[in-house]
């Protein structure tokens, strides 16, 4: 499974998931509903997708074997990445550069987020030159 895969509609519960660590489907349902509006039924249509894809996993709980407990099977940064790659390649045609300054024009930072986008491209700026040496 790779995070790609995941869809807009699905990233919702992962999010749940990710935050909470394991969810029963009715905590993932009344989280996810009370976020996005969602319905019940596409709520559990899409936590089934999710399993079959292999990004969730679940157990039985062992007091009641109507109850599953669900818990993200992979990690939200390797999904998120894969998400980024797809915009990259998709909107931006692989140029990393223009789809930062795209993101970085078009959006409101504060002071701290501007100064660590400072920061981390002055170090940036440092690797290029021992590398260009």
């Amino acid at each position: 499974m790779t995070g790609g895969r995941i869809t807009g509609a699905e990233w919702p519960l992962m999010e749940a998931l990710w935050n909470s660590g394991t969810l029963t489907a009715a905590e993932i349902v009344a989280s996810v509903t009370a976020r996005t509006g969602t319905s019940m039924r596409t709520v559990k249509t899409l936590l089934r997708r999710l399993v079959a894809k292999g990004a969730v996993s679940y157990t039985v709980d062992a007091a009641d074997a109507r109850v599953y407990h669900y818990t993200a099977a992979v990690r939200r940064e390797d999904c998120a990445a894969a998400r980024t790659e797809a915009l990259l390649g998709t909107v931006f045609s692989h140029d990393a550069g223009e789809m930062l300054l795209h993101f970085v024009r078009d959006t409101r930072l504060s002071r701290t987020e501007i100064e660590r986008l400072e920061a981390l491209l002055a170090k940036k700026r440092e690797e290029l030159e021992k590398h260009d040496g």
